[in-house]
């Protein structure tokens, strides 16, 4: 299944060749169209494989933290951004 990417966002992630990255404008979010609705596009959907893997990767992670000793997790650091002052609050 062909996807459209829109935006930013998920820059740097790995993605199936499935997938089709395009700018948030009109004109780039139509060329992602014209091209995931090309036969060409469409025929090589056949051969797309996950990059991430198959199922089963919760598992896999699951596995790896459930062997972690208890020191080794930390707690993820978020930023909460108002104006321009950003705020650190850490969740654990």
């Amino acid at each position: 299944m062909a996807t459209i990417n829109i935006g930013p966002r998920q820059r740097g992630r790995v993605f199936a060749h499935s997938v089709v990255s395009c700018l948030p404008t009109e004109a780039s979010i139509s060329g992602a169209f014209q091209r995931v609705t090309s036969k060409q596009f469409r025929d090589s959907l056949g051969a797309v494989t996950n990059p991430l893997g198959g199922p089963g990767a919760a598992n896999g992670i699951l596995a790896v933290i459930e062997n972690l000793p208890p020191g080794n997790l930390k707690g993820k650091v978020f930023f909460d951004q108002t104006g321009s002052q950003a705020k650190a609050d850490r969740v654990s």
